[in-house]
């Protein structure tokens, strides 16, 4: 039992069976602190969902937790050359770089490149104010840069002899961070509010899927005036319910092994996570299957006709469709329509060679060869 050895469970639960909160060790690893450093001139222009989540890091970056001493990331911008910059960066008070931690062999580029008129005085070979704020950076040792500007973005797409810099849109790196922060157990509902999570996925289910909002009041208080079989119209919701955040936990867990470092680990985990996603998401298609059967009262003689999938043995009609047509004919000509059809057939395929026949293998690189695992 480890830690817990010198507990005696059977003497710390109270008379109701309740275990209590007190008396057991939390272990939990701290958050790492990403390094974060915004391109101030380039971003001070971002518009639409780039300009959302420019400020939604802003926020992340100067919020500390009530149990917290620090924000929940250390963010730097790059200094401001631009008026549009300065308006930008200014109201913030964000911190810029340590002048004495530049590296000297980059102090005359930096000084050079505040001058507002640098572009057009520097030589041809002789670096850029962004490319010397993304070498700063580099030498720094910080983690990731934030920018539009393309030719700092290209910088991670050529390998280079020093290292390529981790360089994201505003909008990849919201991204980016919201996956690290879950990935170590910080669930932010809001930028200055956390949940726990299942909290958290609840309220991401509430506002991902707003038709599961409006036809949850309805399922629960609903159920005895108006649903045929109650009962399993609450069960089935349930398991709706559970494959929906079951399907977010994975695709969250995904996002996030997808920037690390690529190991046999971090592959199998993607893998065990992807083969669950696509059982997830054909669950959810047998879930919806039977709370129209439920809901309409509709009496089929086969478990296996209570199906989304319009495919049948030749000849044969998918019975649920046939009374759909009669009882909700929009719904039915929903399902029917070839697209739906086709989207839904999209996770069956997977899923029916993961669960009868063969799962989904990665590969390594061996002497030069991919081989399937």
């Amino acid at each position: 039992m480890g830690v817990y050895m010198a507990i005696n469970i059977r003497e710390t639960i109270d008379t109701r069976g309740l275990i209590p909160v007190f008396g057991y060790p939390q272990l939990r690893a701290e958050l790492p602190r990403v390094r974060v450093t915004l391109h101030t001139d380039n971003l001070a222009q971002a518009q639409g969902e780039d300009a959302l989540a420019r400020d939604w890091l802003v926020a992340m970056g100067k919020h500390v937790g009530i149990r917290e001493t620090r924000p929940t990331f250390d963010l730097l911008v790059t200094p401001a050359r631009s008026s549009q910059g300065t308006a930008w960066s200014s109201p913030h008070a964000l911190a810029t770089y340590d002048v004495e931690h530049i590296p000297i062999s980059l102090q005359r580029f930096y000084g050079l490149s505040l001058n507002p008129n640098w572009e057009e005085m520097r030589d041809p070979n002789e670096p850029s104010a962004p490319l010397v704020d993304a070498k700063i950076h580099q030498a720094l040792e910080r983690h990731l840069f934030v920018t539009l500007d393309q030719s700092v973005l290209n910088l991670a797409l050529n390998p280079r002899p020093e290292g390529n810099v981790f360089v994201l849109t505003p909008h990849e790196a919201q991204h980016y961070i919201d996956l690290c922060l879950k990935a170590h157990e910080k669930y932010h509902i809001r930028t200055n509010y956390t949940a726990n999570r299942s909290v958290y996925y609840w309220q991401r289910l509430w506002n991902l899927v707003p038709a599961f909002q409006a036809a949850w009041p309805y399922t629960v208080y609903g159920a005895a005036d108006s649903l045929p079989d109650s009962a399993p119209i609450m069960d089935f919701m349930q398991a709706l319910y559970a494959r929906l955040i079951g399907q977010m936990q994975a695709c969250d867990r995904i996002g996030w092994l997808r920037y690390g470092i690529p190991t046999s680990d971090a592959r199998d985990e993607m893998l065990n996570q992807l083969n669950y996603f696509f059982m997830l998401a054909t669950g959810v298609f047998d879930s919806l299957a039977w709370l129209a059967y439920h809901r309409f009262g509709f009496r089929i003689s086969s478990p296996q006709g209570v199906t989304l999938r319009a495919e049948r043995r030749s000849g044969r009609e998918n019975p649920l469709f046939r009374q759909l047509d009669t009882a909700a004919p929009d719904l039915a000509s929903f399902f029917r329509d070839r697209q739906q059809q086709e989207r839904i057939g999209l996770f069956y395929a997977p899923r029916d060679a993961i669960q009868h026949r063969l799962v989904l293998t990665g590969a390594h690189f061996n002497s030069g060869q991919a081989i399937s695992l």
